[in-house]
């Protein structure tokens, strides 16, 4: 997504943070250059400190804007299985896939309720992922949908996927060399 430095404001235990003066007047040009709607996607933002939400909802409002939270929630052991995945693609893990199962599971519930206590039950959208994981256009399809537009010529979706995923035999491979090459 386009809010990683959103995410490392929001969560300062992120191994990155962000520069808590610096992210808000960056997020606060950003707003005053677009009049109209602007959407930051991460998946890092569950973890967002109720303080700094309350903080990015100051700025928005103090210009006009109107924060929603749109959500898609994907079922746990998905969540667990594309984390492991990510793991071994990008960060050398070695470990078993069966070392998932020992992870604890998002609980949605805490999440949402913590949106929903600064952003308000009327700005929460939230759908299942389940429902678009065989198109990922579907899925930005929606997000145009929810945002109150069409697709069109104004928007121009990628042709390749950015983040392919590995089938579970190539993964075993990946992992295997990871673990060969560790020092």
């Amino acid at each position: 997504g386009n809010a990683t430095g959103i995410a490392r404001f929001l969560n300062p235990d992120n191994p990155h943070p962000e520069d808590p003066q610096e992210a808000l007047e960056r997020f606060q040009d950003e707003l005053k250059q677009n009049a109209g709607t602007i959407l930051y996607s991460s998946e890092f933002l569950h973890n967002a400190r109720p303080e700094r939400l309350q903080q990015l909802k100051s700025v928005a409002t103090s210009l006009g804007h109107e924060i929603r939270i749109v959500v898609f929630l994907r079922h746990q052991i998905d969540i667990a299985f594309a984390q492991y995945s990510q793991g071994v693609k990008r960060h050398a893990l070695s470990t078993s896939s069966e070392s998932i199962l020992d992870r604890q599971g998002v609980n949605y519930l805490e999440i949402l309720n913590r949106f929903s206590a600064i952003f308000g039950d009327r700005n929460i959208i939230a759908r299942d992922y389940a429902h678009f994981v065989e198109s990922p256009y579907s899925l930005m399809v929606e997000f145009l949908s929810i945002l109150g537009l069409a697709p069109g010529n104004q928007f121009q979706f990628p042709k390749l996927a950015v983040n392919p995923s590995l089938s579970r035999h190539e993964l075993e491979m990946l992992r295997g060399l990871n673990e060969l090459t560790r020092d």
